[in-house]
């Protein structure tokens, strides 16, 4: 069988006997003094899901006739990830919108179920961005500016969060409505700009050319 990495043969090879478990962390070791990571594995042409990899850590890699993996520097998987967050954050605020009309409209029930939606990909956006700057290894407060402080910025989408979580327990569709249309826009604003701030950051430290 083959087992390319990054669309190279595997050098010494690797063997084939071995389970899937076992070569994920003989690559680990390989790459340990470059800084990449394992980021996607191919078998026969099919890449795995969570499920699908976890369920192929116990076989051996010899029932596939070829096995590539893809690496990258965790800088360049941040830079993709809060690439998406941020795309992610932009068309939320259109789906809030969506709900102060429904909520003008009485229609509550399309409002709510909206809100669900949104508020899905702001838990989403918000641990991506906790996890980006895990993974670069940095203090927050060397990537914050003098526009952007990312600590308050944390805060003000934790206490933007609270509001609308007590106010939507309270059933207060009227100040849910003045929440959504005069208050989100300025945290979303420093939040996105936050974002761009530790995407900037990343993209600093991709070398020029990387793939």
């Amino acid at each position: 069988m083959d087992v390319l990495i990054d669309d190279q043969l595997a050098d010494p090879p690797i063997d084939p006997s071995q389970t899937m478990s076992a070569l994920i962390d003989e690559v680990r070791g390989r790459l340990s003094d470059t800084g990449r990571m394992v980021v996607s594995i191919e078998c026969d042409g099919v890449e795995l899901n969570a499920d699908e990899l976890d369920r192929a850590m116990t076989r051996s890699i010899g029932t596939y006739g070829r096995l590539a993996m893809r690496t990258c520097a965790p800088a360049e998987l941040v830079e993709g990830a809060l690439d998406q967050a941020l795309s992610c954050l932009r068309e939320s605020r259109a789906q809030c919108s969506t709900i102060v009309k429904h909520l003008a409209e009485s229609n509550s029930a399309k409002a709510m179920s909206t809100l669900a939606g949104v508020l899905g990909t702001w838990h989403q956006v918000h641990e991506g961005m906790r996890n980006a700057i895990g993974l670069l290894g940095v203090d927050v407060a060397r990537l914050s500016t003098s526009d952007v402080d990312i600590v308050v910025v944390f805060g003000e989408v934790r206490d933007l969060l609270i509001q609308i979580k007590e106010v939507v327990e309270a059933r207060d569709t009227v100040l849910l409505g003045d929440l959504l249309q005069y208050e989100l826009d300025p945290v979303v604003d420093r939040w996105e700009r936050a974002i761009q701030c530790v995407r900037d950051h990343a993209a600093g430290l991709i070398p020029a050319g990387a793939a």
